[in-house]
Formats: structure tokens, sequence, C-alpha cells
């Protein structure tokens, strides 16, 4: 952190601490990025996200599910059928891709709140950032949790993914029963 490196002396052999002479003006200065951080996400972020993700399920509820259409749903890959691009363009209903936003926003907020949070806490001076402790672990633990449910969430409201997804999953169990039956044999050619 760039406030830290203000206030750490290093003189060789080890850090020393040059935080306690200074003024509080001082220190929120230099944390500032901090609380700014902080407060975008925890204030700006929760609001714009949390109308915006209103909105989207309010239209989702309330449109009758013929004329729920949404551009987002036509979204394909190289390759697509005419056939498969007409399927994607039907309504979704409650798995139109722009309702990824919901779960995506959720996830996204939960576990940046706990970031930022922890990391204003720290600032504040009401814990210490310490790589050791349980509560930095639990935070990249969500963090990790965050990049793994991002993928997931976007192939399930894709059509194009989810299709993809689905006919991957179809072939693998297929080749796993011919497997079983003994379909499948290794010929030698040598």
């Amino acid at each position: 952190m760039i406030p830290q490196t203000l206030i750490m002396q290093w003189d060789g052999t080890k850090c020393n601490c040059l935080d306690t002479d200074l003024s509080y003006a001082m220190l929120v200065s230099l944390y500032t990025e901090t609380f700014v951080r902080f407060g975008l996400t925890a204030v700006i972020s929760v609001i714009i996200l949390g109308v915006s993700c209103y909105k989207i399920i309010y239209w989702v509820h309330n449109t009758p599910p013929e004329q729920l259409l949404d551009t987002w749903n036509v979204v394909y890959l190289p390759g697509t059928t005419k056939e498969q691009l007409q399927a994607f363009s039907r309504p979704q209903g409650w798995l139109t891709t722009s309702l990824c936003t919901v779960p995506l926003s959720v996830n996204f907020l939960v576990i940046s709140i706990y970031d930022t949070g922890y990391k204003f806490l720290c600032a504040v001076g009401l814990c210490t950032l310490n790589l050791d402790s349980s509560l930095y672990r639990i935070d990249r633990l969500m963090t990790d949790i965050l990049l793994l449910l991002m993928p997931i969430i976007i192939t399930v409201y894709i059509p194009a993914l989810r299709e993809l997804t689905v006919r991957f999953w179809q072939a693998l169990t297929s080749l796993g029963v011919k497997l079983r039956k003994g379909e499948c044999m290794v010929r030698d050619h040598g």
C-alpha cells in the first residue's frame, strides 16, 4: 500500500515505523485512497448497482414472457447456425442475459465491501493489515471465489455459452458411456 510505504523507513536490517509521531491529519492524507475507495465501493457502487438490479428484475418480472426481448441474448460464437441464433433470440425468461447483472453485482459487492471495509478498518486504526491473519486469508479466499463465480454466472446467463457448455457435457458423458461399454478401443498399429 502506498500510505504504508510513506510511513515506513528501511535502515537496511529492519523497518522503523514512522507513524508514531504523525498527526491525525497527516495519517488521513496518507490513507485517502483507502477512504475514497471504501466510499466508492460501499456507497456509490451499492446505489448504482442496486438501482440497476432493481430495474432489471422489475423489467423481467413485469414484462409478458413473449415480449421479453433482450438484445444481449443474440451474442453468438463463430460457427453458430441460423437455427441456434433464432433459439438464442427467443425470450429466455429469468435466464435472460441482462439478468446476469444481478448475481454479478451481488458477487462483486459482497466481496468488494468486505475487502475495502477490512482495509478501511485497518486505515482507521481498528486493526492491523497482517498477511498471516485469518481476516486477510478470508479476504483472499473471497477474492478467489469472486474470480471462480464470474465465468460460471456468465456461462449460465448467456445462451451461446450455456448451449456450448451443454453440448460439451453431452459429448463428455457420451464418451464416458462408450468407454464403460468398451466401444472405444485403442488399436495397436505396430
